[in-house]
């Protein structure tokens, strides 16, 4: 399978997102379906799952796409595994829907992608990927959050993996995306929306992007460490007032090449992230250089940006450290000796400097930041000689394992209650789900 194109047989509103004066409208699945198309493994291209989705755009098809084929395509079907097709796919849809300060309401389509996918690390460079990209129906809900991508994006993989490979490598990304979308009995929506008695969002530019690429190989999961794109937009850790002129150098040959097309908005807040962290008294001469080197932050093509949204990507990025990066102490509680430490990298961490008795130790950093193995080279320094690893995502804890093996995963000791009783007490580095660590408890 690649997409299957499924169309309800009752409640035929299901497969369109509602909206309201009230809200978001309640809908209620279809118990019955019947395939009407779709595109087989092996047969998808940019090109046609990009026609495909324009039909239902400009013939306003009531219909939904699938990750897999019914068995039997000529009979109606229900949405549950026994009755579909468990063949895999060759394509990765992916559903950025969780906030990102990145994005902005006027952000258009491609910077959206290009963020979207900028926070996916195993993807590298994606500018060399063939895609499909559009916007959810809720992007043009007038009451959507500003600081959401709301975007669909398509990529064309190497070979067919099994639902459950992607499902789990996407379930990484949970902060970033919806994993759902690899789910085989999950409806993919892409009809038109439904607008009752409101306006619908206006979106100016492009509303849909079909370009043609490389195919991916699905990367190993646990592989998320670090980006492989770095080089453009992380500005590495000497900040722009000690070489102002090898960095502007640099990025005006990014800009004059056409690396920044698209990704201005993710630059600008990426470079005023950095700024304020590290040279925060001194932000004026980076606003000058900006305004005095207008194609680092405008298309000359489009002239799609004005000093004014510079300005505003400048005060988000503020609040944005201010409240997420910085947090807030706890040094005025009366029941804690505290010390807040603020590093922007966690290997700037002197772990030989902190306490091993009697202490708490919270860590607050962006996912794939190796916290894990920050708590390594603390374990070892305090010499402890055991602990449990907690965790709410299953594939998280799987991929904690693989790197560290002298972490045991609690689905080691067995399938029965009275199993895991007796076995997760007896391990000494025990890694669990916040619900499985009731049996170490009992």
């Amino acid at each position: 399978m690649t997409i299957a194109v499924w169309r309800p047989l009752e409640r035929k509103a299901c497969v369109r997102k509602g909206y309201n004066q009230n809200g978001k409208i309640q809908r209620y699945w279809a118990t019955t379906w019947k395939n009407v198309g779709g595109i087989k493994n092996g047969e998808a291209t940019p090109e046609k799952v990009g026609a495909l989705k324009t039909l239902v755009y400009e013939k306003d098809l009531n219909v939904c796409w699938g990750n897999a084929f019914p068995k039997n395509l000529n009979e109606p079907f229900r949405r549950n595994y026994e009755s579909l097709e468990d063949v895999g796919t060759d394509i990765l849809y992916l559903d950025f829907d969780k906030p990102d300060t990145s994005v902005t309401k006027d952000s258009n389509l491609l910077e959206r992608v290009n963020i979207g996918l900028s926070r996916l690390p195993d993807l590298g460079d994606a500018s060399h990927l063939g895609l499909v990209a559009f916007y959810s129906s809720s992007a043009y809900w007038e009451m959507a959050k500003e600081a959401e991508p709301r975007i669909h994006v398509i990529l064309f993989l190497d070979k067919v993996y099994p639902h459950e490979q992607i499902h789990a490598w996407q379930s990484q990304f949970k902060e970033v995306l919806d994993p759902a979308t690899a789910i085989r009995s999950q409806p993919l929506l892409v009809a038109n929306p439904i607008f009752e008695a409101i306006e619908k969002r206006k979106i100016e530019g492009d509303q849909i992007i079909i370009r043609p690429g490389e195919k991916l190989a699905l990367p190993k999961i646990g592989n998320t460490r670090k980006p492989k794109n770095r080089e453009i937009f992380d500005f590495g850790r000497i900040t722009i007032s000690k070489d102002k002129e090898e960095w502007l150098k640099r990025e005006l040959e990014n800009a004059r090449k056409g690396k920044l097309d698209g990704r201005r908005g993710e630059f600008l807040f990426n470079l005023f992230q950095r700024e304020i962290f590290y040279n925060r008294k001194n932000i004026g001469e980076l606003l000058k250089i900006l305004r005095n080197n207008p194609i680092l932050y405008v298309d000359p093509k489009k002239n799609d940006r004005d000093w004014k949204d510079v300005e505003r990507t400048y005060e988000r990025a503020l609040d944005y450290v201010n409240k997420r990066l910085l947090g807030t102490s706890i040094k005025d509680s009366k029941k804690w000796e505290s010390k807040v430490i603020c590093k922007p990298w966690l290997e700037d961490i002197d772990v030989k400097a902190l306490p091993t008795e009697k202490c708490l130790i919270l860590i607050k950093s962006p996912p794939f930041t190796a916290k894990s193995q920050l708590i390594e080279e603390y374990i070892k320094h305090g010499g402890f000689d055991s602990g449990i690893y907690v965790s709410t995502d299953i594939s998280t804890i799987d991929s904690f394992t693989q790197e560290y093996p002298r972490w045991k995963s609690y689905q080691e000791g067995g399938k029965g209650k009275q199993d895991k009783q007796r076995w997760m007490p007896e391990q000494p580095w025990l890694a669990s789900t916040e619900q499985s660590l009731t049996y170490f408890l009992r």
